[in-house]
């Protein structure tokens, strides 16, 4: 019998963090709440994404030390000094994107979060949509993080929650935990580096995407599951946790990789339904990467194979199914135009329309099939009729190829995924 795996989803939103406002008693201030500030107000907010985000780093020993070398953060009865950005935090795509002025209110939150502290406070109030990206930034730009938890409460400073002064953290490791978490993470990336010394940047992204792909468990609700610690120690894990995992480990392989969220748009996950996913940089070209939207396993003893349907996409194929966070594309996210290192177009093993799409499904078999061996061959369908008809044939197909070659039938199964339009099929000879 044919078994057919659907789409891995999201059922948790990544949304802008927003201010979860309450009424006040007072009539409110006519004037600018930017030069006439009531009383500072702690209300709570809503986390960083819906998915509970946290974090872990490229190199968490080095970073971490780095942050403790600048000065510390102020306590909120001492005026704060302005911070610099380290240099690690200037290689962060997003972060050194950020004005001037909030370069330096986001070293001072990146240093109050490494170091534990409680509370953080700015020089100068900032609007409470600036704290809200700078947040969002602190959880998708800053992996390293692993024990910040994406629930936070911001210290508002007028009374139509506009403004803020300062924030509280939330931790969802302790700082006994850390330590241990961070070592576990140090010998995995020296590990890793070890296994792909010599390889080039495909072959390691490649090696890091099967890796993924076979070690974790699809999980909205571990403890870790929002960050690379969950993904890569613990191997259960979120979207959130897999994408960051994805980009902690190609940092650690010396190359710039980004983790972006947002919608996914495929109608099976609900018009609120958040997703992160990856941008990386490969060949001086950045290609979209989302492995967690490639059928994951859901429970260990779960049979399924990547379709490899988002292995180095570009924005054409990608607006289809994602729409980036505005958060993000307000700072900048880089062009991704080309699929010359897309995974199926390399392997010969994209199909681009339906025009003569039984010829062209044979000419993949005539290249990649092995007789007796059992194999797995994944093909990408460019539109939805030449998807549905490939699912729609492709048993019949296989069977008239292996007799037209003099080769016995075989078992075999399909794994498709609507969202990529890709296949996999698993192919066994038969006893």
């Amino acid at each position: 019998a044919v078994t057919e795996s659907s789409a891995v989803t999201e059922s948790s939103a990544v949304t802008e963090s927003s201010a979860v406002t309450e009424s006040s008693a007072e009539e409110p201030s006519a004037s600018d709440p930017s030069e006439d500030v009531s009383e500072e107000s702690e209300k709570p907010v809503s986390d960083v994404s819906d998915e509970q985000s946290s974090a872990v780093s490229s190199e968490p020993s080095e970073e971490i030390s780095q942050i403790s070398d600048a000065s510390s953060v102020e306590s909120s009865d001492e005026e704060p000094q302005a911070q610099q950005l380290t240099e690690a935090l200037k290689k962060k795509y997003f972060v050194r994107r950020l004005s001037r002025s909030l370069q330096s209110d986001f070293a001072r939150l990146y240093q109050a979060a490494a170091a534990f502290e409680k509370d953080v406070r700015f020089m100068n109030t900032i609007k409470s949509e600036e704290l809200d990206e700078m947040m969002f930034l602190l959880n998708y730009d800053c992996p390293e993080l692993i024990h910040v938890s994406g629930d936070y409460m911001p210290y508002y400073s007028d009374n139509y929650c506009e403004y803020v002064s300062g924030v509280r953290f939330t931790y969802n490791m302790t700082e006994e935990q850390y330590p241990q978490a961070c070592e576990a993470l140090d010998s995995f990336a020296r590990e890793l580096t070890e296994k792909t010394k010599g390889m080039t940047a495909y072959e390691t992204e490649y090696y890091v995407y099967q890796l993924l792909f076979d070690t974790v468990i699809f999980d909205d609700y571990a403890t870790h599951a929002g960050s690379v610690y969950g993904a890569l120690i613990e191997h259960r894990a979120r979207c959130e946790g897999i994408s960051k995992a994805f980009a902690w480990c190609m940092q650690q392989c010396g190359m710039e990789c980004l983790t972006v969220a947002g919608t996914p748009l495929w109608e099976n996950t609900g018009a609120f339904a958040g997703h992160s996913w990856n941008i990386l940089l490969l060949e001086d070209t950045y290609y979209h990467v989302d492995v967690a939207a490639d059928n994951l396993r859901s429970f260990a003893a779960e049979k399924t194979y990547p379709l490899y349907g988002f292995l180095n996409a570009g924005d054409a194929r990608m607006e289809r199914t994602h729409r980036i966070n505005d958060i993000f594309l307000q700072i900048g996210v880089p062009s991704c135009p080309s699929e010359e290192m897309n995974y199926h177009v390399l392997m010969g093993q994209y199909i681009e329309n339906d025009t003569e799409l039984h010829e062209q499904f044979e000419t993949i078999l005539q290249h990649r099939y092995t007789n007796g061996e059992e194999q797995q061959l994944s093909v990408r369908l460019g539109t939805e009729a030449a998807y549905q008809d490939l699912l729609d044939n492709w048993e019949p197909w296989l069977a008239q190829f292996c007799e037209k070659e003099g080769y016995p039938l075989c078992d075999s199964t399909i794994y498709y995924n609507d969202v990529s339009l890709a296949v996999v099929i698993d192919m066994k000879p038969q006893p």
